[in-house]
C-alpha cells in the first residue's frame, strides 16, 4: 500500500520514494539529514534554535500536505499516521511527512442529487467511514499545532491546554497582565521572539483541529 500510493504523488511537504526492493521489502526514500519535528521538540539544543517562524512555516507545510493528500484525484489519501516522528526535515529545513504504512486511499460514491430546474445529476461525496478517516488526520494535526507551541507530549495534551486556557476566560475583563501571565506558562520556555498572540491563536486552532466532536473541527483547506 505504502508503494502504491507514494508512487502516484508528488509534493514539496511528503517525502520522495525513489525506489523499492520488494524482495526485502525494503523502501528507498530521499535523504532528509535534519532530524524529526519530534527531535526539534524534545532535544533542548534543537528546541532553542526551533524559532517560532520556524515552526509556522512546520504547520503550514504540515497543514498543505494534508490537503494536496485529501484532494488527490480520483481517489482521496488519509495519512492514518501523523505524529511529529513522522514528520521529517531536509537539509534546507523544508518539512516533510513520512510513513505511510498506514494510509488509505478512500472510494468517492456518487449520489442522485435534483438541480434547479428538475434536472438531476449526480454528486461526487465521501462515504461516511471515510470522511471519520480524514477527520483523523485533522484531530491528528490539532494536537501536533498544540505541540508545537507548548513543546509537550501528546498524551493528555489537548485536556491540560484547555484546562489552562480556561483561566484565560476567567480572567477576561480582568489584567491583561494576568491572561499574559497563564499563556506564558504554556508556551515553551525556549521560544523566543514569539508573540502572545500568535500562540494563543494556534493554541485555540489546535484545540478547534482536535475536537472530539468531528463536526466541530475546521475545515483545512477553507479555515486552516
Amino acid at each position: 500500500m505504502q508503494v502504491a500510493i507514494l508512487k502516484k504523488i508528488r509534493h514539496q511537504n511528503l517525502v520522495t520514494l525513489i525506489g523499492a526492493c520488494p524482495e526485502r521489502q525494503i523502501l528507498i526514500y530521499e535523504f532528509l539529514p535534519n532530524g524529526s519535528l519530534k527531535d526539534h521538540l524534545t532535544e533542548s539544543g534543537q528546541r532553542r534554535r526551533f524559532t517560532w517562524k520556524r515552526r509556522v512555516r512546520a504547520a503550514s507545510s504540515i497543514c498543505s500536505a494534508l490537503i494536496f493528500l485529501h484532494n488527490t484525484e480520483p481517489n482521496p489519501i488519509v495519512h492514518g499516521n501523523l505524529k511529529t516522528s513522522n514528520i521529517l526535515f531536509s537539509k534546507d529545513n523544508v518539512c516533510k511527512l513520512s510513513n505511510f504504512a498506514m494510509s488509505h486511499l478512500l472510494q468517492y460514491t456518487s449520489k442522485p442529487v435534483s438541480f434547479w430546474g428538475g434536472v438531476k445529476g449526480f454528486a461526487r461525496m465521501l462515504i461516511g467511514s471515510d470522511t471519520h478517516k480524514i477527520q483523523l488526520d485533522v484531530s491528528a494535526l490539532g494536537i501536533i499545532l498544540l505541540q508545537l507551541v507548548t513543546a509537550q507530549k501528546p498524551k493528555d495534551l489537548r485536556k491540560n491546554v484547555l484546562s489552562k486556557l480556561g483561566d484565560i476566560i476567567r480572567f477576561q475583563g480582568k489584567s491583561m497582565e494576568q491572561q499574559h501571565e497563564v499563556l506564558k506558562s504554556i508556551v515553551d520556555p525556549d521560544l523566543k521572539k514569539c508573540q502572545l498572540d500568535d500562540a494563543a491563536e494556534m493554541l485555540f486552532l489546535g484545540l478547534k483541529c482536535s475536537d472530539p466532536n468531528e463536526k466541530h473541527r475546521p475545515d483545512l483547506a477553507a479555515d486552516v
